[in-house]
Protein backbone atom coordinates (compact mmCIF):
# COMPACT_ATOMS: atom_id res chain seq x y z
CA UNK A 1 0.00 0.00 0.00
CA UNK A 2 1.36 3.26 -0.64
CA UNK A 3 -0.23 6.67 0.95
CA UNK A 4 1.33 9.55 -0.94
CA UNK A 5 0.74 13.06 -0.85
CA UNK A 6 -2.19 13.23 0.86
CA UNK A 7 -3.81 16.91 2.17
CA UNK A 8 -4.39 15.30 5.76
CA UNK A 9 -2.74 12.05 7.36
CA UNK A 10 -1.54 9.11 4.99
CA UNK A 11 -3.12 6.89 7.29
CA UNK A 12 -5.80 7.35 10.20
CA UNK A 13 -7.39 4.94 12.04
CA UNK A 14 -10.98 6.39 13.86
CA UNK A 15 -13.22 5.12 16.94
CA UNK A 16 -13.17 1.03 17.67
CA UNK A 17 -11.33 0.15 14.21
CA UNK A 18 -8.40 -2.72 14.67
CA UNK A 19 -6.51 -2.47 11.14
CA UNK A 20 -3.30 -4.40 10.47
CA UNK A 21 -0.79 -2.37 7.77
CA UNK A 22 2.13 -4.24 6.13
CA UNK A 23 4.17 -3.30 4.00
CA UNK A 24 3.17 0.22 3.16
CA UNK A 25 5.13 3.20 2.23
CA UNK A 26 3.76 6.61 4.09
CA UNK A 27 5.44 9.81 2.69
CA UNK A 28 4.60 13.81 1.84
CA UNK A 29 1.61 13.59 3.51
CA UNK A 30 0.40 17.28 5.02
CA UNK A 31 -1.35 16.90 8.56
CA UNK A 32 0.52 18.19 11.57
CA UNK A 33 -0.47 15.48 13.34
CA UNK A 34 1.88 12.95 11.21
CA UNK A 35 2.10 10.46 8.14
CA UNK A 36 -0.18 8.17 10.28
CA UNK A 37 -2.65 9.76 13.29
CA UNK A 38 -4.55 6.84 14.59
CA UNK A 39 -6.88 7.78 17.49
CA UNK A 40 -10.23 7.12 19.73
CA UNK A 41 -10.07 2.95 20.45
CA UNK A 42 -8.64 2.18 17.66
CA UNK A 43 -5.88 -0.47 17.99
CA UNK A 44 -3.47 -0.81 15.16
CA UNK A 45 -0.95 -2.46 14.10
CA UNK A 46 2.17 -0.86 11.23
CA UNK A 47 4.81 -3.92 10.23
CA UNK A 48 8.07 -3.37 7.28
CA UNK A 49 6.49 -0.16 6.49
CA UNK A 50 8.34 3.14 5.62
CA UNK A 51 7.16 6.18 6.76
CA UNK A 52 9.39 10.00 5.67
CA UNK A 53 8.78 12.70 4.38
CA UNK A 54 5.43 13.58 6.44
CA UNK A 55 4.85 16.76 7.89
CA UNK A 56 4.39 16.35 11.80
CA UNK A 57 5.48 13.12 13.41
CA UNK A 58 5.69 9.89 11.48
CA UNK A 59 3.43 8.40 13.51
CA UNK A 60 1.15 9.76 16.14
CA UNK A 61 -1.39 7.83 18.61
CA UNK A 62 -3.63 8.56 20.88
CA UNK A 63 -6.05 5.31 20.45
CA UNK A 64 -6.16 2.01 22.59
CA UNK A 65 -2.96 0.40 21.29
CA UNK A 66 -0.81 0.32 18.80
CA UNK A 67 2.71 -1.87 17.59
CA UNK A 68 5.06 -0.57 15.53
CA UNK A 69 7.17 -3.30 14.20
CA UNK A 70 10.41 -3.62 11.74
CA UNK A 71 10.01 0.14 9.97
CA UNK A 72 11.99 2.41 8.70
CA UNK A 73 11.47 5.95 9.42
CA UNK A 74 13.73 8.89 7.86
CA UNK A 75 13.26 12.41 7.38
CA UNK A 76 10.96 13.16 9.94
CA UNK A 77 10.94 15.83 12.35
CA UNK A 78 9.55 13.37 15.12
CA UNK A 79 9.41 9.92 14.67
CA UNK A 80 6.83 9.14 17.51
CA UNK A 81 4.02 10.81 19.16
CA UNK A 82 1.93 9.18 21.91
CA UNK A 83 -0.70 11.32 23.72
CA UNK A 84 -3.47 10.60 26.02
CA UNK A 85 -2.74 7.10 27.18
CA UNK A 86 -2.20 5.51 24.46
CA UNK A 87 0.14 2.19 24.82
CA UNK A 88 2.74 2.00 22.27
CA UNK A 89 4.96 -1.29 21.41
CA UNK A 90 8.16 -0.97 19.05
CA UNK A 91 10.61 -3.13 17.87
CA UNK A 92 13.12 -4.21 15.42
CA UNK A 93 12.31 -0.19 13.67
CA UNK A 94 15.31 1.47 11.93
CA UNK A 95 15.97 5.75 12.68
CA UNK A 96 17.82 7.16 9.79
CA UNK A 97 18.66 10.71 10.13
CA UNK A 98 19.71 11.74 6.66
Amino acid sequence: MKAFSNGDEGISAHETVQMDVVDAEIAWNGSSAGGVADVNDSMTTYTNCEVYHNLGAAFSFAGKSHRVTNCIIHHQAKDFEVREDAHLAKSGNEWRRE
